[in-house]
């Protein structure tokens, strides 16, 4: 995450999109992001410092949201709140990994470690 500028880091917004049909790496991206959250930042969720979302870009409801992150089919996204400014960051690497679990999870836990190390 070193395009962000330095700051102090408020809250961060893990947002996953997909299609409505899904394939599997889409549904493993899903799972793993979410135990990846479930099992090392269940803290930050408690307290209100992180969140994970999910959104079906084909449905109605979420265009706005998936226009905002530029998302048109299965990605992952962080949304990070540095004093007080939002920015919006596309989480790639971690698709290469789809079929590996746990490297998976390791590239997630990594960044978004870096960014709640400060809290």
């Amino acid at each position: 995450m070193s395009e962000l500028p330095k700051g102090t880091v408020s809250h961060v917004d893990v947002v996953y999109f997909h299609r409505t049909e899904r394939c599997t790496s889409c549904l493993n991206a899903e799972s793993y992001t979410r135990e990846t959250i479930e099992k090392y930042f269940a803290d930050q969720v408690q307290r209100g410092w992180m969140s994970f979302q999910v959104y079906d870009v084909e449905k109605a409801e979420n265009v706005v949201l998936a226009r905002k992150f530029d998302a048109a089919g299965s990605s992952l996204y962080l949304g990070v709140l540095i004093d007080g400014t939002e920015y919006l960051c596309p989480v790639q690497d971690v698709w290469l990994y789809t079929t590996n679990k746990y490297l998976f999870i390791a590239k997630l836990k990594e960044k978004l470690a870096s960014l709640v190390e400060s809290w």
